[in-house]
């Protein structure tokens, strides 16, 4: 029986391996996915859902929303660079866990063709890198997943570092200065060389201002806890809680505007005039 069932995964595994080799598949970087029961009401409410990846007829995705059964029609919303495609599809297959319920869907209908987001030629430079780093990151995790358990978890943990990393790389390449978390002297230097990101914690340091009080003051945001839905919390120092990466950003990104508004009343020169 045991030799059995290893030669059907064995099968099996070959068969999605052919499919993937025929039908180019991207990852979901960047992209958005709702996700609803088809009804006799058009009141049924769209789900966001957690991407996987996307091919020209199907996509994969989890959700501990919804319950969908194999064949089951539904609707969904995908959104990419700017555009926005409505589509029918149909339940391929499922997988169900205590954790988590992943589903493949096959096309039956998406306006615009699908042809028009996946081609490359419409990508910028950033994109292609975006989505060349995560194909390997899919990579990496198909190969780990049977092993590791807590690889769900990891994955958001890595992509709040790259979310983090990404923000003020470019905050930096843009010239934005802010203060130096490290320097007891309020030095002011670019933003990727002014904060401090822990990949072993999982944390981020940076300095605010604190109207309040009327000073800067260091803040940390951390990844907490799981929460219901099976996802990552974020915690500030100052007592804030966030649900998502972007609430976090969307935080920093108001903690940071804050800084520059004030710095007038603490520097001589802007801080978007100073040097090293």
């Amino acid at each position: 029986m045991d030799d059995i069932e290893t030669g059907t995964e064995y099968i099996s595994d070959s068969i999605d391996e052919l499919n993937r080799r025929i039908e180019p598949r991207i990852p979901f970087m960047g992209m958005r996915l709702k996700v609803r029961k088809r009804g006799v009401t058009k009141l049924r409410r769209y789900v966001e859902c957690y991407s996987i990846d996307l091919s020209n007829s199907g996509l994969a995705f989890s959700t501990n929303q919804l319950i969908l059964s194999e064949l089951e029609k539904v609707d969904f919303i995908l959104t990419f660079q700017n555009q926005t495609i409505h589509g029918v599809a149909l339940v391929r297959y499922t997988q169900i866990s205590d954790e988590t319920k992943q589903y493949g869907l096959m096309f039956l209908q998406a306006v615009p063709e699908l042809d028009n987001v996946l081609g490359a030629e419409h990508l910028t430079t950033q994109e292609i890198t975006s989505l060349a780093g995560s194909m390997a990151e899919q990579v990496a995790y198909s190969i780990q997943e049977k092993q590791d358990k807590n690889l769900r978890l990891r994955r958001q943990q890595q992509r709040f570092l790259d979310a983090l990393h990404a923000y003020f790389e470019r905050l930096g390449q843009m010239h934005v200065q802010i203060p130096d978390v490290n320097s007891p002297d309020d030095r002011w230097t670019t933003a990727d060389k002014a904060v401090e990101i822990d990949e072993q914690k999982n944390t981020i340091r940076f300095i605010l201002y604190r109207p309040d009080h009327d000073e800067f003051q260091e803040e940390m945001i951390y990844a907490s806890a799981i929460n219901s839905d099976n996802m990552l919390e974020f915690k500030s120092s100052s007592g804030d809680s966030f649900r998502t990466v972007f609430e976090v950003l969307s935080y920093i990104s108001d903690e940071i505007s804050l800084v520059a508004k004030f710095a007038h009343l603490y520097y001589d020169v802007p801080a978007h005039h100073q040097t090293d």
